[in-house]
């Protein structure tokens, strides 16, 4: 569940376009984080990997 503003509801119930603050922050094609990182399935298969050579 989630909660979203009266005033953000009415702009969505209307024939307004709604603009998200995720696309003023990050212009389309380019990264979220910026740069090379790895999902956290990524991570927690590295870590068992260091662990089972343990």
């Amino acid at each position: 569940m989630f909660f979203v503003s009266e005033e953000f509801l009415r702009e969505y119930q209307g024939a307004d376009e709604i603009t998200q603050t995720i696309d003023e922050a990050v212009g389309d094609g380019e990264d979220l984080f910026g740069g090379d990182y790895i999902t956290k399935a990524e991570a927690n298969t590295g870590r068992r990997d260091d662990a089972s050579k343990d």
